[in-house]
């Protein structure tokens, strides 16, 4: 063959692939839009369902209803069965067991054809794409009904259901889709792969029964306010549930000496050294309370020193902790006693990443064990930064990841933003200010965010920023975030685990236990602080044996920058508590998420 014809044959090649690749788009873009119009068409057929339920019932179902223990049980789309034409599946259904019941869950497989969906990524013929998206602020606010008349936004401009391609949600599951899940569908990852099609839009169905579809580049504030039917405000206000699986991203757990210039703390006394970062947190100080001979009274060990006699003198407040949150108990080393207080546990805490501290060397005596967790999800979802953002800690500068408020400058600047969720505490520069965040947490948790220079001790660090909350320097503070500001903070998220060694072997003599001492004590931390909120989890084991071994004025007009590119204190507490139950000093990028 002629290098001319190997040449010929060469671009008939590449011709027939380019009309057979261009066949190919023009066959999926037909597939995909006629899907798209059988969704179309379900949704109508769902929303006319949910009108007809309103007018029974003068409300719209709610996400789900409770059982008798208190726990989500029966979904939405099974009540709303008899108006779909499906009576019969209705009947079948039993309301006195969970919708996962041994009788329940046989009808999962007859899942009515409503339900279904072409576009679905998932195999299986239980799951449904229709879901709804529970938040205080949304039309399905968990277990409470939304009436007409409390839509003030309009029907027509607000979002009853969204459809997830990608959902594994069984069609009679009571779960739907959270803010930040369908905040998620707005960045979908678009392949690299040519073999395969682009996003599709995203079908939604409104109030008014209108089904629209949206782009997934559609703007994120525009798709927020649309998911909201009082402005931006609660439909609930109070009796909004537990988030129950909030705690799913946070990190696993690394060994402390993974981070070099981070310390873990026992006690909030110990020294801040401004470049460096310190993270404590109270489980330790709740371990300790549950050795004390009586309440307060201080715990005799014959060699004190700094943690030992900062343990003493703080006893953890028992009102600074809700006690749905934590669990502190102390049982016997005897295999039978630690087992049954491990099972006292997980009945508080059945889902809970904890692993058994091993008694190793087989001592009599006692193990206590405290845990702690928390999820503060933020009222106002905040915006991730696509850029890398700077953290200066000493005389190095590292890309971090963040999130927060974008100024802008444009009309409504001076307009107050994120109003549910940031609070101006104290402002009196650019690298001297104090914010609040608030939470939808049900003791309505508090994270404080302190741009001030530290002091010796991380407790001491706290008060200054506690006072300067409580007496800000400025004269007078707007406590609003405006549409001008700018907010930006690291994304924080870390799991580390770290033996306490200023416990291990200390000598705790009793009358009864002369010889009792600690011989082995651990602490585990997971936490990440992000455009969502907070989630903490951390736990603290022991094991001890008996054997022996100015004025400032603040322009509406002019922008303040509440920009976290250097060492800050971060505190987590309730709302009601003077006492944090977390500290952390950042001083530099160890335990932030880097920027790739």
């Amino acid at each position: 063959m002629s290098r001319k014809t190997r040449w010929m044959v060469g671009i008939s090649v590449v011709l027939i692939a380019a009309v057979s690749w261009s066949a190919y788009q023009i066959f999926s873009l037909a597939r995909q839009k006629a899907q798209l119009s059988v969704s179309r068409a379900k949704l109508k057929q769902i929303g006319l369902a949910l009108h007809n339920y309103h007018d029974k019932y003068d409300c719209f179902p709610p996400a789900y209803t409770l059982g008798p223990d208190g726990k989500p049980w029966h979904s939405w789309r099974v009540l709303l069965l008899p108006f779909l034409d499906e009576q019969r599946l209705y009947d079948r259904y039993r309301f006195d067991e969970p919708w996962d019941g041994a009788h329940n869950r046989e009808l999962q497989e007859l899942r009515p054809e409503a339900y279904a969906s072409l576009l679905q990524q998932s195999q299986l013929k239980t799951v449904t794409t229709y879901l709804g998206v529970v938040s205080r602020r949304t039309m399905w606010p968990a277990h409470f009904s939304v009436k007409i008349s409390d839509v003030t936004d309009g029907t027509s401009n607000t979002v009853l259901l969204v459809q997830n391609f990608s959902s594994d949600v069984v069609w009679s599951e009571p779960r739907e889709m959270r803010e930040k899940d369908a905040l998620a569908l707005l960045r979908p990852k678009e392949s690299s792969q040519p073999s395969k099609p682009a996003t599709p839009s995203i079908p939604i169905l409104l109030g008014d029964g209108y089904v629209r579809l949206i782009s997934p580049q559609i703007n994120r504030d525009l798709f927020i306010s649309l998911l909201m039917p009082k402005y931006g405000q609660y439909v609930v206000a109070d009796g909004w549930p537990r988030e129950e699986g909030a705690t799913s991203k946070l990190p696993d757990t690394v060994d402390a000496s993974h981070y070099p210039h981070t310390h873990i703390l026992a006690v909030a006394d110990s020294p801040v050294i401004p470049h460096e970062t310190s993270v404590y947190c109270a489980t330790v100080q709740l371990a300790w309370d549950l050795l004390r001979p009586g309440v307060n009274r201080p715990v005799v060990a014959t060699s004190a020193g700094l943690v030992v006699d900062a343990l003493n003198a703080h006893p953890f407040p028992t009102d600074a902790l809700s006690k749905e949150d934590y669990f502190a108990g102390a049982s016997g080393l005897a295999p039978g006693n630690s087992a049954k207080l491990f099972e006292e546990f997980r009945e508080r805490f059945p889902n809970a990443p904890l692993k058994m501290l091993a008694n190793s060397g087989g001592f009599p005596g006692v193990r206590i064990l405290t845990y702690l967790q928390k999820s503060l999800p933020f009222p106002d979802v905040m915006e991730r930064f696509p850029k890398p953002f700077q953290f200066k800690h000493g005389d190095q500068s590292t890309d971090v990841k963040s999130f927060g408020w974008p100024s802008s400058n444009g009309e409504g600047s001076g307009m107050a933003v994120l109003k549910e969720t940031v609070e101006v505490r104290d402002y009196a520069g650019r690298d001297d200010f104090i914010l609040l965040l608030k939470s939808d947490s049900p003791k309505q948790d508090e994270i404080i965010l302190a741009r001030i220079k530290p002091a010796v001790t991380l407790r001491a660090t706290w008060e200054t920023a506690a006072d300067r909350i409580s007496k800000p320097k400025a004269d007078q503070v707007v406590r609003e975030l405006r549409g001008i500001d700018e907010l930006q903070i690291p994304i924080i998220s870390f799991g580390v685990t770290s033996p306490v060694t200023e416990l291990i072997g200390l000598h705790l003599p009793t009358a009864t236990s002369p010889d009792r001492s600690i011989i082995d004590a651990r602490q585990t931390m997971r936490f990440r602080l992000d455009e969502y909120g907070a989630e903490l989890i951390a736990d603290m084991q022991m094991i001890v044996g008996e054997n022996g071994n100015g004025a400032l004025h603040i322009d509406p007009l002019e922008p303040r920058h509440f920009v976290f590119d250097g060492p800050f204190l971060l505190a987590l507490k309730e709302k009601s508590a003077t006492v944090p139950y977390f500290l952390a000093w950042i001083g530099n990028t160890d335990l932030m998420e880097l920027a790739k």
